[in-house]
């Protein structure tokens, strides 16, 4: 099975990282490949991930080349034939969500946070509520929703009315110590 994971950069932060100990737990990385919709020269994880043997492709579809995104990442698509399509962010969900069915149907998002809190925090009010509205469209177009914990679960289904299934977020063993995350240095 070939699996394509599409996310808006590689920039170190934690969905990036969650997504980089999910795959380094797999036994073999042959068959997956990342998709990062944006280059992030100054703290990426791109060596981490090719060191563990995934593909990583990265177009160039910056917030001002926003638009041609659906139609590079279709293009990849194709030429991968790809079996499973994640997607995780709100470029990259918006992206998935404008194209084809065939491609929306087998696309499953994975949802990291509160959307609305997260948004406003990040940017003001307004912008916030149009990327929440804009964001729960895309999570209705597409196959499937993961979310990371219970409580994001809960606030898709009673803020938005969007179901998703809860994946909890794994935990590096090797960060932990006597069941405390390890000081890192």
């Amino acid at each position: 099975m070939k699996i394509i994971f599409i996310i808006s950069s590689l920039k170190k932060c934690g969905p990036v990282s969650q997504l980089y100990e999910l795959l380094s737990a797999q036994e073999n990385s042959n068959n997956i490949t990342i998709l990062a919709l944006s280059e992030d020269h100054e703290s990426t994880r791109l060596d981490d991930f090719e060191d563990i043997g995934v593909d990583v492709i990265t177009l160039d579809s910056s917030n001002f080349r926003f638009l041609s995104a659906p139609k590079n990442i279709r293009k990849e698509l194709t030429k991968g034939h790809y079996d499973v399509i994640c997607s995780q962010g709100f470029r990259s969900d918006l992206s998935c969500s404008l194209m084809d069915f065939s491609y929306r149907k087998k696309t499953f998002s994975i949802i990291h946070n509160y959307m609305y809190v997260d948004y406003r925090d990040q940017y003001s009010k307004l912008t916030g509520a149009i990327m929440t509205s804009v964001h729960a469209w895309s999570l209705r177009r597409l196959g499937r929703v993961i979310s990371v914990s219970k409580a994001v679960e809960q606030n898709l289904q009673h803020v938005y009315e969007i179901t998703s299934i809860a994946i909890q977020n794994g935990v590096s063993q090797k960060n932990l110590k006597y069941g405390q995350p390890a000081k890192q240095e």
